[in-house]
This record gives structure tokens, sequence and C-alpha cells, in this order.
């Protein structure tokens, strides 16, 4: 296999000898000839085949069909510790990835493909010999089992954006968005707290809908964001699977697969208005109101972590995060000066408020305000 070498190019790569280890009915699953039995024991590898394919299943059923350009019915899921160093040539860590030039042939310009659909996935590292150290214990916990929900959901909007309807791929954070969903979705969302917490400890410099690819304050407000439509939709799985067929992208694609039927909730500013006041009141004890609320999350039935979204809440993520709520700043006086961009929200505790209140801030940002009585 041929793994990218390097995050700023395109065209460097190393080439991997991997070990198919299971074949499933979605994927097929190759170990890296570097990560030895005591890494990976056969019972690791087992556990990890059984959550990818459950995994799999869940998004094609959810999102619809990936592509099938080499014609065997398979994804590939390999884990090299190739990952590892692609991580740690950035300075950092990538858990895996989807590369769309590995459904095309290779070629010169396009010397990196596989010719098929693929998944990457980092391997354990307790000792830190490929980059930042990961023991076995928490990469099978939170990191791998979730890569193949996130990154699948990628492969399947390509081909039903692309090759399926002929459009353009879907915008980086509605993508990211969906996919840090599909982690929840699949029963794998362990990671979703830990980018919800630094979204809330600054949600007013966190935007929703960023141009280039998001950070993770704001992939955990996309994650939020989809969780909460998801929720309110009058048919949640229609939504997710018209939001994938489709050639709209972004806002568009949002209102158009969302249809409601409530006309003060079909469109775009109703949907960031009424998120953000789901921010503020779930686990607040003020108001029982579901419109207005995440739904209470749960224990997935089959692989035992949480689904959905606790707001002020032990996460119970394996990570120790305890959540509070969205940041708020005091205000004093009746004046509110609010610098935000577009997509970003801002959190107030207005103790003694003054007759009136004059909002005032970018007009670009399309500005909205909400005041929630919380006593």
């Amino acid at each position: 296999f041929r793994v990218l070498s390097s995050i700023t190019s395109t065209s460097s790569y190393t080439t991997v000898t991997a070990t198919k280890r299971c074949t499933k009915d979605h994927m097929v699953t190759y170990i890296d000839n570097e990560v030895s039995s005591d890494t990976l024991t056969a019972s690791d590898v087992e556990t990890l085949c059984d959550q990818f394919e459950h995994a799999a299943a869940v998004d094609v059923e959810t999102f619809g069909e990936p592509s099938d350009v080499n014609g065997d019915g398979k994804l590939v899921v390999l884990v090299s510790p190739a990952v590892n160093k692609l991580g740690a040539s950035g300075g950092g860590i990538i858990t895996g990835y989807f590369y769309a030039s590995d459904l095309f042939a290779q070629t010169s310009s396009n010397s990196t493909s596989n010719e098929m659909e693929i998944v990457y996935i980092l391997a354990p590292d307790p000792d830190g010999d490929y980059g930042t150290a990961i023991s076995k214990e928490f990469a099978m916990s939170n990191l791998m089992p979730a890569v193949v929900p996130h990154e699948f959901q990628h492969a399947i909007s390509y081909n039903q954006h692309v090759f399926v309807n002929g459009g353009t791929t879907e915008k980086n954070w509605l993508n990211e968005g969906l996919s840090h969903y599909a982690e929840d979705h699949a029963g794998f969302g362990q990671e979703n707290p830990s980018r919800m917490e630094i979204f809330l400890e600054s949600p007013e410099t966190t935007r929703l809908a960023t141009i280039s690819s998001p950070n993770l304050g704001e992939r955990g407000a996309g994650y939020s964001f989809m969780r909460f439509l998801y929720e309110k939709a009058e048919d949640p799985a229609a939504f997710l699977a018209a939001l994938e067929n489709t050639t709209n992208t972004g806002e568009t694609n949002i209102e158009t697969a969302f249809a409601g039927s409530d006309p003060n909730f079909d469109e775009w500013e109703e949907f960031m208005r009424r998120w953000a006041i789901a921010l503020a009141l779930t686990d607040a004890g003020v108001s029982s109101t579901l419109q207005y609320q995440f739904d209470v999350r749960s224990l997935d039935p089959i692989t035992g972590n949480w689904q959905g979204i606790c707001m002020i809440c032990d996460a119970d993520d394996n990570r120790g995060t305890m959540l509070a709520g969205p940041a708020a700043s005091d205000l004093s006086g009746g004046t509110l000066n609010v610098s935000l961009s577009g997509t970003a929200t801002a959190f107030y505790n207005i103790a003694s408020p003054t007759s009136t209140i004059t909002l005032s801030g970018k007009t670009s940002a399309g500005l909205q305000g909400v005041l929630i009585r919380m006593d």
C-alpha cells in the first residue's frame, strides 16, 4: 500500500506491506507487518474487525452506498504506523484519513493512489516509536473504532455528491460535522465530548461554518449542530440520507434536506438560533421544553458507549472530560457590544438587566439575539 508521508505534499508517500487479517461483509482489514503481535494480539485484531464491520454497516445504512472502483465490493481498512508518522510530521496526531485520490487511477500526477476504497488508521504506539505515544488501551477504546465511521462517511459523501450526482464535494465544515456525528451514530463517539469541551470553553471565537478545514473546537460545534438537527428532524433517517444524495452543499444542503414543516424551524438562521438555545438550556434545569434541548443521551446497546450529548456532566469518555455548558461572560449595563464572526455564538449572564438592552455588532455576521430567563 502507498501511504501519505507528508501533510503538505500529495505526491510524497511511503510503501508499506500488510497482511490481510479478516474479511467481512462490508470491509477487509489489513495490519501493517511492522505491527507486532504484542502490540495487537489476534484477539485485539478480532475485536477491531468486528468494530470496523459494525461501523461500516451502520454508515451504509445511514448515509448510502460508497463507490466500488476496484469491483470488490469492500472497504479496505489499513492499520499502519505510517499514519502515526504522518501525524508526527505535522507535530501532532492523525488518527486516520480517507483520500479521494485513491478512487482514481494511479498516474504520474496521482502517484499515491491505491485504486480502491480505503481508510487508513494509526496503530497503537505505547513507546512513541513513530510519534506521540499512544497506549493500546486508549487506541482501542477511543481512537481506532471511531476512524471507520468517520472516514467512511467521507467516502460515501464523495461518492454520492461527485460520482452519483455529478456535483462537487461537500463543504469541509459540514462534511466533518457529519463524520463526527457518524462516530456517535455508530456507537463510537468517545472523542466527541473532548471536542465539545474545546468549543464550549470559547464559543464566541468558534465558528460553525468555517471556510477551511475546521479545528478541534469547530469540529465540536459541527458535531453538536448536526446532532441537534438529527434529533429535531421530522424524519431523522431521511434527513441524513438526503444530505448525501444531492448536489447541494453547505447551508443550502442543510435547509433542503431538513425539509421541515414548521415555518418557524426550516431556515438556516432558525437552526442556528434554536441550536444556541439548546446549548444554554440542556442540563441547566431551567426548562423541560424538548424542542429547545438535546435529547437525553443513552448507552448504545451494541457498543456500550454513550450516544448523544450531555452539556453539564461527567462525559465518561475515558479522558476524564467534565462538561460545564457554554462559557458565559457577565454583562453590566444596557449595551452589549458583540464582535462576532459569522456562525459564532456568544453567551452572557445578565444579573440585573436594565429596561432596555442594546445589541450592536458586525453587520456582516447577521447578528441574532435570544433572551432566556434562567430562574
